[in-house]
Protein backbone atom coordinates (compact mmCIF):
# COMPACT_ATOMS: atom_id res chain seq x y z
CA UNK A 1 0.00 0.00 0.00
CA UNK A 2 1.26 3.56 -0.63
CA UNK A 3 0.55 5.87 1.47
CA UNK A 4 0.50 9.52 0.63
CA UNK A 5 2.62 11.69 2.71
CA UNK A 6 1.59 15.36 4.15
CA UNK A 7 4.34 17.43 3.19
CA UNK A 8 6.24 16.52 6.39
CA UNK A 9 9.51 15.60 4.11
CA UNK A 10 9.57 18.44 2.06
CA UNK A 11 8.74 20.64 5.04
CA UNK A 12 11.73 18.54 6.66
CA UNK A 13 14.05 19.25 3.54
CA UNK A 14 13.29 22.90 3.68
CA UNK A 15 14.54 22.91 7.42
CA UNK A 16 17.34 21.02 6.59
CA UNK A 17 18.69 23.08 3.99
CA UNK A 18 17.48 26.32 6.07
CA UNK A 19 20.36 25.08 8.70
CA UNK A 20 22.72 24.35 6.95
CA UNK A 21 23.17 27.63 5.46
CA UNK A 22 22.42 29.48 8.59
CA UNK A 23 25.61 27.28 10.00
CA UNK A 24 27.96 27.70 6.93
CA UNK A 25 26.91 31.32 7.50
CA UNK A 26 27.57 31.00 11.25
CA UNK A 27 30.63 29.44 11.16
CA UNK A 28 32.16 31.87 8.23
CA UNK A 29 31.53 34.67 10.25
CA UNK A 30 32.83 32.89 13.54
CA UNK A 31 36.35 32.44 11.44
CA UNK A 32 36.18 36.10 10.68
CA UNK A 33 35.88 37.04 13.90
CA UNK A 34 38.65 34.49 15.04
CA UNK A 35 40.79 35.99 12.17
CA UNK A 36 40.48 39.44 13.32
CA UNK A 37 41.03 39.11 16.48
CA UNK A 38 43.91 37.15 16.14
CA UNK A 39 45.24 40.23 13.49
CA UNK A 40 44.19 42.43 16.41
CA UNK A 41 45.73 40.61 19.66
CA UNK A 42 48.91 39.62 17.54
CA UNK A 43 49.17 43.56 17.11
CA UNK A 44 48.53 44.30 20.63
CA UNK A 45 51.66 42.14 21.13
CA UNK A 46 53.78 43.51 18.73
CA UNK A 47 53.25 46.79 20.24
CA UNK A 48 53.49 45.94 23.93
CA UNK A 49 56.81 44.13 23.03
CA UNK A 50 58.01 47.16 21.33
CA UNK A 51 56.89 49.14 24.31
CA UNK A 52 59.16 47.21 26.49
CA UNK A 53 61.99 47.07 24.39
CA UNK A 54 61.94 50.43 24.44
CA UNK A 55 61.71 51.32 28.28
CA UNK A 56 64.11 48.73 28.48
CA UNK A 57 66.13 50.39 26.41
CA UNK A 58 65.53 53.95 28.43
CA UNK A 59 66.24 52.59 31.82
CA UNK A 60 68.87 50.90 31.21
CA UNK A 61 70.52 54.11 29.96
CA UNK A 62 69.45 56.07 32.95
CA UNK A 63 70.62 53.22 35.23
CA UNK A 64 74.11 53.82 33.37
CA UNK A 65 73.46 57.53 33.88
CA UNK A 66 73.36 57.06 37.63
CA UNK A 67 76.17 54.78 38.11
CA UNK A 68 77.84 57.08 35.89
CA UNK A 69 77.11 59.66 38.53
CA UNK A 70 77.46 58.03 41.29
CA UNK A 71 81.08 57.05 40.11
CA UNK A 72 81.89 60.61 39.86
CA UNK A 73 80.35 61.48 43.08
CA UNK A 74 82.33 58.75 44.63
CA UNK A 75 85.65 60.13 43.13
CA UNK A 76 85.04 63.62 44.40
CA UNK A 77 85.07 62.73 48.03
Amino acid sequence: EVKQFDNRIDANSTAISAETTRATAAEKSNADAIAAETNRATAAENSNKDAIAAETTRATAAENSNKDAIAAETQMR
